[in-house]
Protein backbone atom coordinates (compact mmCIF):
# COMPACT_ATOMS: atom_id res chain seq x y z
CA UNK A 1 0.00 0.00 0.00
CA UNK A 2 2.87 2.28 0.83
CA UNK A 3 3.56 2.29 -3.16
CA UNK A 4 -0.09 2.95 -3.90
CA UNK A 5 -0.21 5.57 -1.72
CA UNK A 6 2.97 7.26 -3.27
CA UNK A 7 1.66 6.92 -6.76
CA UNK A 8 -1.89 8.86 -5.33
CA UNK A 9 0.69 11.41 -3.93
CA UNK A 10 2.08 11.92 -6.93
CA UNK A 11 -1.14 11.94 -9.33
CA UNK A 12 -3.36 13.23 -6.97
CA UNK A 13 -1.33 15.56 -4.32
CA UNK A 14 -2.60 13.40 -1.75
CA UNK A 15 -3.53 10.15 -0.42
CA UNK A 16 -6.95 9.67 -1.34
CA UNK A 17 -9.33 8.67 1.46
CA UNK A 18 -10.72 5.64 -0.16
CA UNK A 19 -6.90 4.30 -0.16
CA UNK A 20 -6.55 4.80 3.80
CA UNK A 21 -10.48 4.00 4.52
CA UNK A 22 -11.23 0.97 2.42
CA UNK A 23 -8.23 -0.23 0.54
CA UNK A 24 -5.65 -0.58 3.43
CA UNK A 25 -8.58 -2.95 5.08
CA UNK A 26 -9.45 -4.74 2.19
CA UNK A 27 -6.56 -4.71 -0.95
CA UNK A 28 -8.36 -7.17 -3.18
CA UNK A 29 -10.08 -4.49 -3.70
CA UNK A 30 -8.00 -2.10 -5.33
CA UNK A 31 -7.90 -4.35 -8.65
CA UNK A 32 -11.31 -4.02 -9.23
CA UNK A 33 -11.17 -0.44 -8.93
CA UNK A 34 -7.63 -0.17 -10.88
CA UNK A 35 -9.42 -2.21 -13.94
CA UNK A 36 -12.47 -0.24 -13.97
CA UNK A 37 -10.21 3.18 -14.37
CA UNK A 38 -7.97 1.00 -16.92
CA UNK A 39 -10.84 0.61 -19.02
CA UNK A 40 -12.50 4.40 -18.35
CA UNK A 41 -8.97 5.60 -20.14
CA UNK A 42 -8.06 3.03 -22.70
CA UNK A 43 -11.22 0.96 -23.86
CA UNK A 44 -14.27 3.02 -23.79
CA UNK A 45 -14.73 5.07 -27.50
CA UNK A 46 -16.70 7.52 -26.15
CA UNK A 47 -15.23 11.02 -25.78
CA UNK A 48 -13.50 11.96 -22.78
CA UNK A 49 -15.29 14.74 -21.84
CA UNK A 50 -18.51 13.13 -22.06
CA UNK A 51 -17.25 10.56 -19.67
CA UNK A 52 -15.85 12.52 -17.44
CA UNK A 53 -19.63 14.56 -17.50
CA UNK A 54 -21.09 11.25 -17.05
CA UNK A 55 -18.93 10.34 -13.77
CA UNK A 56 -19.62 13.70 -12.10
CA UNK A 57 -23.05 13.52 -13.05
CA UNK A 58 -23.62 9.83 -11.22
CA UNK A 59 -21.84 11.05 -8.23
CA UNK A 60 -23.67 14.02 -7.41
CA UNK A 61 -26.97 12.66 -7.51
CA UNK A 62 -25.28 9.48 -5.44
CA UNK A 63 -24.23 12.83 -3.16
CA UNK A 64 -20.70 11.15 -3.06
CA UNK A 65 -18.96 14.48 -2.83
CA UNK A 66 -15.63 12.45 -2.96
CA UNK A 67 -16.10 10.84 -6.26
CA UNK A 68 -17.56 13.84 -8.35
CA UNK A 69 -14.48 15.81 -6.75
CA UNK A 70 -12.18 13.03 -8.28
CA UNK A 71 -14.03 13.39 -11.47
CA UNK A 72 -13.72 16.97 -11.68
CA UNK A 73 -9.82 16.54 -10.86
CA UNK A 74 -9.30 13.97 -13.88
CA UNK A 75 -11.53 16.06 -15.78
CA UNK A 76 -8.86 19.00 -15.29
CA UNK A 77 -5.87 16.98 -15.66
CA UNK A 78 -6.75 15.62 -18.46
CA UNK A 79 -7.43 19.54 -19.95
CA UNK A 80 -11.33 19.21 -20.01
CA UNK A 81 -11.78 21.77 -17.42
CA UNK A 82 -14.04 23.09 -14.28
CA UNK A 83 -16.34 25.67 -16.20
CA UNK A 84 -18.95 22.96 -18.25
CA UNK A 85 -19.05 21.22 -14.43
CA UNK A 86 -20.85 24.64 -12.58
CA UNK A 87 -23.87 23.79 -15.45
CA UNK A 88 -24.32 20.41 -14.56
CA UNK A 89 -27.32 20.42 -12.53
CA UNK A 90 -28.96 22.51 -14.95
CA UNK A 91 -27.99 20.64 -17.78
CA UNK A 92 -31.18 20.32 -19.73
CA UNK A 93 -31.54 23.93 -20.19
CA UNK A 94 -27.59 25.22 -20.28
CA UNK A 95 -26.10 26.21 -23.94
CA UNK A 96 -23.19 24.74 -22.49
CA UNK A 97 -23.86 21.27 -23.17
CA UNK A 98 -24.23 19.69 -26.78
CA UNK A 99 -27.23 17.48 -27.74
CA UNK A 100 -25.36 14.34 -27.45
CA UNK A 101 -24.37 15.50 -24.17
CA UNK A 102 -27.75 16.16 -22.71
CA UNK A 103 -28.73 13.36 -24.54
CA UNK A 104 -26.31 10.89 -22.42
CA UNK A 105 -27.06 12.85 -19.19
CA UNK A 106 -30.91 12.55 -19.38
CA UNK A 107 -30.04 8.26 -20.33
CA UNK A 108 -28.09 8.09 -16.74
CA UNK A 109 -30.49 10.43 -15.16
CA UNK A 110 -33.11 7.76 -16.16
CA UNK A 111 -31.03 5.25 -14.84
CA UNK A 112 -29.82 6.83 -11.06
CA UNK A 113 -33.81 7.64 -10.61
CA UNK A 114 -34.86 4.24 -10.62
CA UNK A 115 -33.23 1.96 -12.87
CA UNK A 116 -35.81 2.41 -15.73
CA UNK A 117 -35.44 4.38 -19.34
CA UNK A 118 -38.45 6.51 -20.33
CA UNK A 119 -39.33 5.08 -23.82
CA UNK A 120 -38.54 8.54 -25.75
CA UNK A 121 -35.16 9.13 -23.95
CA UNK A 122 -34.03 5.78 -24.91
CA UNK A 123 -35.42 6.87 -28.78
CA UNK A 124 -32.88 9.63 -28.29
CA UNK A 125 -29.98 7.36 -27.30
CA UNK A 126 -30.71 5.32 -29.94
CA UNK A 127 -30.22 8.63 -32.73
CA UNK A 128 -27.66 9.86 -30.94
CA UNK A 129 -25.06 7.01 -29.82
CA UNK A 130 -24.24 3.62 -31.30
CA UNK A 131 -25.29 -0.11 -29.56
CA UNK A 132 -21.68 0.16 -28.45
CA UNK A 133 -21.63 3.68 -27.29
CA UNK A 134 -25.11 2.81 -25.03
CA UNK A 135 -23.20 -0.34 -23.74
CA UNK A 136 -20.58 2.13 -22.67
CA UNK A 137 -22.64 4.77 -20.96
CA UNK A 138 -24.74 2.45 -19.76
CA UNK A 139 -21.49 0.83 -18.05
CA UNK A 140 -19.91 3.74 -16.65
CA UNK A 141 -23.60 4.95 -14.78
CA UNK A 142 -22.85 1.01 -13.27
CA UNK A 143 -19.39 1.51 -12.71
CA UNK A 144 -19.61 5.06 -11.18
CA UNK A 145 -22.62 3.94 -8.71
CA UNK A 146 -20.15 1.19 -7.53
CA UNK A 147 -18.01 3.75 -6.43
CA UNK A 148 -20.17 5.89 -5.08
CA UNK A 149 -22.34 3.23 -3.02
CA UNK A 150 -18.60 2.27 -0.96
CA UNK A 151 -17.51 6.15 -0.77
CA UNK A 152 -20.42 7.61 0.10
CA UNK A 153 -22.05 5.44 2.96
CA UNK A 154 -18.80 5.05 4.78
CA UNK A 155 -18.60 8.58 4.72
CA UNK A 156 -15.47 9.47 2.76
CA UNK A 157 -15.78 13.44 1.74
CA UNK A 158 -14.40 15.42 -0.57
CA UNK A 159 -10.15 15.27 -0.88
CA UNK A 160 -10.24 18.71 -2.53
CA UNK A 161 -8.68 17.11 -5.20
CA UNK A 162 -10.46 19.70 -8.21
CA UNK A 163 -8.54 22.44 -6.20
CA UNK A 164 -5.18 20.48 -6.31
CA UNK A 165 -5.61 20.07 -9.80
CA UNK A 166 -6.29 23.67 -10.74
CA UNK A 167 -3.78 24.87 -8.46
CA UNK A 168 -0.86 22.69 -10.06
CA UNK A 169 -2.57 23.56 -14.01
CA UNK A 170 -3.01 27.02 -13.18
CA UNK A 171 -1.84 28.25 -10.59
CA UNK A 172 -5.22 29.65 -9.50
CA UNK A 173 -5.98 29.37 -5.68
CA UNK A 174 -9.14 27.04 -6.08
CA UNK A 175 -11.29 25.29 -8.51
CA UNK A 176 -15.55 25.20 -8.79
CA UNK A 177 -17.58 22.56 -9.43
CA UNK A 178 -18.92 18.97 -8.04
CA UNK A 179 -16.27 16.86 -5.84
CA UNK A 180 -15.25 13.42 -5.61
CA UNK A 181 -12.67 10.53 -6.09
CA UNK A 182 -11.81 7.16 -7.02
CA UNK A 183 -8.45 7.05 -7.46
CA UNK A 184 -6.84 4.29 -7.49
CA UNK A 185 -10.02 3.30 -6.60
CA UNK A 186 -12.42 5.04 -4.64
Amino acid sequence: MRLVYRIARHRYGKVLMPLKVMYSRVPALLSVGLAIEWIRDHALTLEPGLVALIAVRVSSRHHCDFCADLGLATAIQKGIGADRFRDLDRWHESAVFSERERTALAYVDDIVEDGQVEEATFAAVKAQFTEREIVELTWLQASETYFNMQAHPLGIASDGLATIAANRGTGATSATGASGARGAGA
